[in-house]
């Protein structure tokens, strides 16, 4: 089934009965740029994941379970875990590999959509949330690596029911799972704040006084803009390393804009809905990757909660807009 966030997503029966083909086809009318290669690798393990579905589940013919392949994760650059599968209120990731060695890499990419889901989907909170390495032409028995399993086809049916089976977490199907919203853990936050606050960031205090007046004019644009309801465009000029980005990223990690945040629906597992307040009302958007990733990296693992890429800015609307301009080139 196409949902517009994965390739493909149903419940495990439905994956099973629905031809390996229709499948593939689904994955690459979602997956535009997917390559010859990554076509190859669907062909390749489709079959090969229906097999182990069905052995997974056996006489089993409940619908209150899920599989779903290709889920984009939300302003991600485009990462997608191969298989999350859902059952007995478990949520495990399959990251499939067409080799039967294990590399670091492959741990760690598995590792790392494991603890996103957990950290930052909705319906995944209060669950456990386990990777599993899939290496397609591995044999033997199966192991654990830094927190990752790691298994062959052969006996990855028999891994799953062993450990959905100590699952007693409410049940989640696909389309709850994808109903879900992507969002971090207020604790995730508060870190990256503090973190931004009182860490080691020696050259952005020092640059801090520098942009003190841009910073609180913006403050007051923004709160007069909720205030009225509007909207307000703020254009920043100034010459290289006049603190045009410093600006950006302080506004990002400003707590007085939480303030003006306005309640929104979220939906948890279970079917419940309840009005929570944002812990991030901004975020710091930049098509430059090098960029982002060196503030990434200087500001802390937590950072890209609020300083994400943005891959194209071609396709922003601006209507009824005022926009007001101030130069930096003072600083």
């Amino acid at each position: 089934m196409d949902t517009g966030v994965a390739g493909w997503s149903g419940t495990i029966p439905a994956f099973i009965d629905e031809e390996a083909r229709q499948i593939r086809l689904a994955l690459e009318e979602f997956v535009e740029d997917a390559g010859d290669s990554q076509i190859r690798a669907w062909q390749n393990s489709i079959p090969q994941l229906k097999a182990v579905m069905s052995h997974y589940l056996g006489e089993r013919s409940d619908e209150n379970n899920g599989a779903v392949l290709e889920y984009a994760l939300p302003m991600e650059q485009g990462r997608r875990p191969d298989v999350i599968v859902l059952d007995n209120g478990l949520v495990v990731v399959l990251e499939l590999k067409g080799y039967g060695i294990v590399k670091q890499e492959d741990l760690d990419q598995a590792s790392a959509y494991a603890r996103d889901l957990r950290h930052y989907h909705s319906m995944c909170r209060d669950r456990d949330v386990i990777a599993i390495l899939v290496p397609l032409q591995r044999r033997g028995p199966w192991e654990e690596m830094d927190d990752v399993l790691i298994c062959g086809p052969d006996l990855l049916p028999g891994l799953l029911q062993q450990i959905t089976a100590k699952s007693s977490a409410t049940p989640l199907n696909s389309d709850e799972f994808l109903s879900g919203d992507y969002e971090p853990m207020p604790t995730l936050v508060e870190a990256a704040r503090r973190m931004f606050e009182d860490g080691d960031l020696p050259n952005i205090r020092r640059a801090r006084a520098a942009t003190d007046p841009a910073l609180e004019t913006s403050m007051r644009i923004l709160k007069n803009a909720a205030e009225t309801r509007s909207r307000k465009l703020i254009l920043l000029s100034g010459v290289p390393g006049a603190g045009k980005t410093l600006v950006g990223i302080r506004l990002s990690y400003d707590r007085s804009t939480l303030s003006l945040a306005i309640p929104r629906l979220m939906k948890r597992a279970g079917g419940i809905e309840e009005y929570v307040d944002p812990t991030i009302t901004s975020v710091f958007l930049s098509g430059n990757g090098p960029l982002v990733e060196v503030l990434q990296d200087a500001l802390g693992k937590e950072s890209k909660n609020f300083v994400r890429p943005f891959e194209d800015m071609s396709n922003i609307i601006l209507e009824n807009v005022e926009v007001i301009g101030f130069p930096m080139n003072m600083y």
